[in-house]
């Protein structure tokens, strides 16, 4: 991804710019088109992702503005599970998104506008 898409991405999340198109099964939001809980394509990088249905639930929960800091607690609300549990798994999932090149810009962005 080439330095004016970066800037570009990122000035759009600091702004609040959030897109919301449905076409065809997958809605647009941030840059991203969701297929069912499964999938996910970057309409960025032009990537598609294979997600499990918590990760999706997580990824659409940060680019939709949810504080990175109460992910846990949706979690639990979610799926049920103890609140431990819960920040463990949406750590992981951090840590696993902020190293695809891609998609990291959501961790990124969060971070340093929160």
């Amino acid at each position: 991804m080439d330095v004016h898409l970066t800037n570009h991405l990122a000035e759009a999340a600091k702004a609040g710019a959030r897109e919301r198109v449905s076409e065809n099964n997958g809605a647009i939001i941030s840059g991203l088109r969701f297929y069912g809980d499964e999938f996910v394509f970057d309409t960025v990088s032009g990537m598609f992702f294979r997600l499990s249905a918590t990760a999706s639930f997580i990824l659409r929960s940060i680019v939709e503005g949810v504080q990175l800091a109460d992910l846990p607690a949706a979690m639990e609300r979610r799926y049920g599970i103890d609140r431990a549990t819960a920040a463990r798994d949406v750590q992981l999932f951090l840590n696993e998104l902020s190293a695809l090149e891609p998609l990291g810009r959501f961790v990124h962005d969060k971070a340093t506008t929160h």
